[in-house]
């Protein structure tokens, strides 16, 4: 199986004594600590369970090596979540990635195995994204993975309403992928299988495109933008084809973007986190590209749009939205707007993505604030700073 041999070589051959089945309940039951730490996104682990049971314990391959491999990542997860980084959690890890080692060897898997292989690398992808270490960068290796197990399987063409929260799952991490990898410059500290494959190729659309329209019409603006944007001061970006594609990805985000005057206590917190979503693409596309047919006044005015929306919440662990919209925080009181909701979203979820995204932020406005001072620093563009905020992390960061 692709993406699993790197995995394993780097994983002692052990299994975990206790008993798998036992640890479901302990390890889904509600802990004083880390009790609102997400799974992905903002979903806790009971959660994730209900959804993906179905796809873990198929009544036909319940005792076999998929079913093994995917309570064993499921644990894993789950006993990170509950109590952190201890050794049983290493050990369901190691555990996981040894069993799917062994089940590929064991010949083409069916439809309901490969699902459990693809389900089980986006939990180990999980677990390397819900804990910082030198290896955590590697979850877009087994994103990867679970992308190339349900294409060769044609697990994404298949309309089983089971599969599509796994489905869904894998669209979302591949495209946040995308945008890291976009702007990532250090692809030596990545597995080289994943180097030349991660990054978007020119012209190529991203996988998995038959999504439900909900998923896509967040998701595919990004991957849109991330697939043709350049630099300003690139030849191709003066082109008629490529500026007439810049404003026909604007023309779209707009009109997908329902704006309202207010917001009421009928609006769900998703309907605001998604506008955030739109808004945020459209402030990247925007700034990203520089273009001049781009509007200083339309740029503000989503701008403010952002700002008001993200004062309706108490808290987000959407860390997407907040880097893109927050790095274009015009003073002191937007910057402390977005500081406060970081703080409060960290006082319930220990999620050290939010202190990336924080020390990141101020990254991006120490270098807007010398822009403003020093004329030497007025040639360096948006996707430069992101350049250098998002590769001054250790790892690979993850935005969701």
């Amino acid at each position: 199986m692709f993406g699993l041999r790197h995995a394993t070589l780097m994983a002692t051959k052990q299994r975990p004594q206790k008993s798998h089945c036992g640890y479901v309940k302990r390890a889904l039951t509600p802990s004083t600590k880390n009790r609102e730490a997400p799974l992905y996104g903002a979903e806790p682990n009971a959660h994730i369970f209900q959804r993906h049971r179905n796809v873990s314990l198929p009544s036909k391959a319940s005792n076999g090596l998929p079913t093994f491999a995917l309570k064993s990542s499921l644990l894993a997860v789950s006993s990170l979540h509950r109590d952190g980084l201890q050794d049983l959690a290493f050990r369901y890890k190691i555990a996981a990635i040894n069993t799917l080692a062994e089940s590929a060897k064991s010949g083409p898997p069916g439809a309901p195995e490969s699902a459990q292989h693809a389900a089980a690398c986006m939990l180990l992808a999980t677990f390397e994204i819900q804990h910082h270490s030198e290896s955590s960068g590697q979850w877009v290796f087994y994103v990867r993975g679970a992308k190339h197990i349900i294409q060769t399987t044609g697990l994404d063409e298949r309309s089983e309403a089971e599969l599509n929260p796994l489905l869904d799952w894998i669209y979302y991490l591949d495209i946040m992928s995308w945008f890291v990898m976009r702007h990532w410059r250090h692809s030596s500290t990545l597995p080289q299988s994943t180097t030349d494959t991660i990054a978007p190729a020119r012209g190529k659309w991203p996988l998995l495109l038959n999504r439900t329209q909900s998923v896509r019409k967040v998701l595919d603006p990004i991957a849109a933008i991330l697939d043709i944007l350049v630099e300003p001061h690139d030849p191709r970006a003066k082109t008629v084809e490529y500026q007439s594609q810049l404003i026909q990805l604007e023309g779209t985000l707009i009109d997908k973007l329902m704006l309202k005057t207010t917001i009421t206590e009928s609006d769900a917190e998703e309907d605001i986190i998604t506008e955030l979503y739109r808004l945020a693409t459209l402030v990247y596309l925007c700034c990203g590209s520089a273009s001049p047919c781009i509007r200083d006044r339309r740029l503000d005015a989503l701008i403010d749009r952002g700002f008001y929306l993200i004062k309706k919440l108490n808290t987000c662990e959407r860390t997407f939205p907040l880097i893109l919209l927050g790095s274009e925080a015009r003073n002191d009181e937007e910057r402390m707007v977005l500081l406060e909701l970081i703080q409060r979203t960290e006082a319930s979820h220990n999620d050290s993505n939010l202190m990336r995204t924080k020390t990141g932020l101020a990254m991006l406005w120490s270098q807007r604030d010398l822009e403003a001072d020093e004329d030497e620093y007025s040639d360096l563009s948006y996707l430069r700073r992101m350049d250098t905020v998002i590769s001054s992390a250790c790892t690979l960061p993850f935005f969701s």
